[in-house]
């Protein structure tokens, strides 16, 4: 019983050792295997590229040889020096034949077929003689100059019975010579001896092929199948790996981006709150003293022109911030024209002239010499001037200084770099905020720190003009000391041509009249007449408002004139008017465009094809609150005469109705 257990423990034991030796005999056998498999299969594929090499060279040889005489038939058909370059480019320089040859002989010196080659290279140069002689009577025979002829064909002596022939002769003879059939069996011999050895090559390489792919099949398949299996476990494992650290790297970055811009909106509705209530208050409680003061009238226009100013402000702040939106939503789309470089100055002057004189600022306009006239849009331009010159007249203090240039740098004919730059004397901007001086909705003090007021949206604003642009923008800025700021904008040069168009249109629309400077909707400095109220008395104009207070102002601006104003609260009913009302009845529409039932776009269609020639033709303008350049763009696209942007200015308002006085 007990030698029975010992026996049992032994053999268990044994058992035991027994499995780890064959795992450890298996392991080896298949280390051994793997070795032996990897060595062999490293001559398997050895002779395989060799293969792959012969054949490629092979089809090298044939395409260059091929190509050599394509180029030399050609150049004796059609007498063109651009073949005969092209055949001693790929003879002298590609040299593929020559390639493909020697690349043959390496794979098979001391072989049977190593004759064969040799063969071939010799053929090969009495084929090249064959070609060179026929390009040589070619060149004759179109008489091209000897210093233009390849070094190759200089010193081949012409046969006296083809020197004496004419030139259509030696065309003739050299393209027989390319197409004989001792020249197509040189080239057959040098292509058979090629195939040849890719032939013999092959069948060395099939039969190698066949004897490892047996063992492999049987050897690797299981080992094979496993490290595939574990392959794409672990391939699988990583891309999961990877994809989940990028996944949670971009949560990451998406999450610092949306509290980065949650923290500056959060700023900006603090701020914009502040700047939004700050003129609100002033309207509202300036209304309430225009009441209480209405019989004095220094006070009155004290109350009234405080008004005008703070409405002015938000009406500023609203611009800004859908001017941000635009180019956020990628709407800005810039508009070529010729502008000459003139007027910038007495722009700037127009719109800071009365603040630079409050502020006593000193102001410096310093202008490059010989600018001249380029394509751009003149209005996003102003709008860069206009806000980097209104921020340096803000944060310069009484008494500081700023400084504008402009200059033009020649790029390249015909195209040129706009260089602007606004250095001020103001209080500046820290290194870290510089960073983010061009965010949207930042500013380093809120209106209450710094005493002035705004969105943050300025900066943006320009940046995204000046990249819609193509341009750079760059600042330089310490506190207590200025700032300065840089501004690039490629243009294209304009032609004298359209530079007088330009010149005639603008003479065409001056006259004697008294001029004012003014800032259009767009940010463009526009001349126009001191304004005079027309007389209208006996003129008919159909109002198309749908809002009641907005109706209201207009037409008591528009009775004013003495005209007469009839509503209709939307397209549909303007149309139906129009319609019932006696030829001639109505002079002028305005317009509005957002409208219930039908809008200001539909209406002016229907109207502009109406039967009757009078009521389809009447004047109409657009009387909207959409008041982007697309807007613009839009009226007058729908067939509408122009545009008035809401709030109405009363003198672009009066311009217009001074058109049917």
């Amino acid at each position: 019983m007990g030698e029975t257990q010992v026996w049992k423990n032994y053999k268990k034991a044994y058992l035991k050792d027994l499995r780890q030796w064959l795992v450890v005999i298996y392991a080896a056998f298949v280390i051994v295997a793997a070795v032996w498999g990897y060595s062999n299969y490293s001559n398997l594929m050895a002779s395989m590229d060799q293969y792959s090499a012969c054949q490629t060279a092979g089809n090298d040889m044939k395409e260059a040889s091929d190509y050599l005489t394509n180029q030399a038939r050609y150049f004796a058909a059609l007498g063109d020096p651009v073949y005969m370059e092209n055949y001693f480019t790929e003879a002298n320089e590609t040299r593929r034949r020559d390639e493909a040859l020697e690349t043959l002989g390496a794979y098979f010196e001391g072989t049977e077929a190593f004759n064969d080659l040799q063969k071939s290279y010799a053929e090969s140069k009495q084929l090249m003689n064959t070609e060179y002689y026929s390009m040589r009577l070619v060149c004759e025979a179109i008489g091209l100059n000897e210093d233009k002829w390849p070094e190759e064909i200089r010193d081949i002596e012409v046969l006296s019975a083809d020197s004496g022939l004419s030139a259509e002769g030696k065309q003739d003879r050299a393209l027989d010579i390319l197409l004989d059939s001792n020249y197509r069996d040189l080239k057959s011999s040098i292509d058979d001896n090629a195939k040849k050895c890719t032939n013999e090559l092959l069948a060395q390489t099939k039969e190698l092929s066949d004897h490892y792919k047996m063992l492999f099949r049987r050897m690797y398949l299981v080992m094979v199948l496993s490290l595939l299996a574990i392959t794409i476990l672990a391939i699988f494992l990583l891309e999961a790996r990877n994809r989940l650290q990028a996944y949670q790297k971009d949560l990451e970055t998406a999450m610092e981006a949306a509290q980065s811009a949650n923290a500056a909106k959060s700023r900006f509705l603090f701020n914009i709150s502040h700047d939004i209530r700050t003129p609100m208050n002033a309207i509202l409680g300036f209304s309430e003293l225009l009441e209480k003061h209405r019989y004095d009238d220094a006070q009155f226009k004290h109350n009234l022109d405080a008004i005008k100013n703070s409405g002015a402000y938000l009406l500023d702040i609203i611009n800004n911030v859908l001017d941000m939106a635009r180019i956020e939503n990628g709407k800005l789309v810039p508009e070529e024209r010729v502008v000459p470089p003139v007027g910038i100055n007495e722009r700037i002057e127009a719109v800071f002239g009365s603040e630079f004189a409050a502020k006593k600022l000193d102001y410096r306009f310093e202008c490059g010499e010989n600018m001249k006239a380029t394509y751009n849009d003149p209005a996003l331009v102003s709008k860069i001037i206009l806000n980097i010159v209104g921020n340096a007249v803000k944060y310069t203090p009484e008494g500081g200084s700023i400084t504008f240039k402009i200059d033009q740098v020649m790029t390249e004919p015909g195209y040129c770099n706009v260089n602007i730059t606004v250095s001020d004397t103001g209080v500046g901007m820290s290194e870290e905020f510089l960073e983010h001086a061009f965010d949207a909705f930042e500013r380093e003090r809120n209106s209450t720190e710094s005493g002035v007021g705004g969105t943050g949206l300025g900066l943006g604003i320009v940046k995204g003009i000046v990249d819609c642009l193509n341009g750079e923008i760059s600042i330089e800025s310490q506190v207590g000391v200025g700032t300065t700021v840089r501004v690039t904008l490629p243009q294209r040069l304009a032609e004298e041509a359209a530079i007088g168009d330009q010149t005639g249109t603008t003479a065409e629309k001056a006259d004697d009249s008294d001029f004012t400077s003014a800032v259009s909707d767009t940010g463009e400095v526009i001349l126009e007449t001191v304004p005079q109220e027309p007389d209208l008395t006996g003129k008919h104009i159909l109002l198309v408002e749908d809002n009641d207070l907005n109706a209201e102002i207009a037409i008591e601006l528009i009775e004013d004139t003495g005209a007469s104003v009839d509503r209709a609260e939307n397209g549909a009913a303007c149309l139906d008017m129009l319609e019932n009302a006696e030829p001639g009845y109505y002079q002028l529409i305005f317009m509005d465009i957002q409208m219930p039932v039908m809008n200001g776009y539909e209406a002016t269609g229907k109207i502009r094809s109406l039967v009757d020639t009078a009521k389809a033709g009447i004047p109409i303008y657009a009387m909207s609150a959409n008041a982007f350049e697309e807007d613009i763009k839009n009226s007058l696209a729908a067939g509408m005469n122009g545009h008035l942007a809401k709030p109405i200015d009363t003198d672009r308002l009066m311009d217009v109705l001074r058109t049917i006085q």
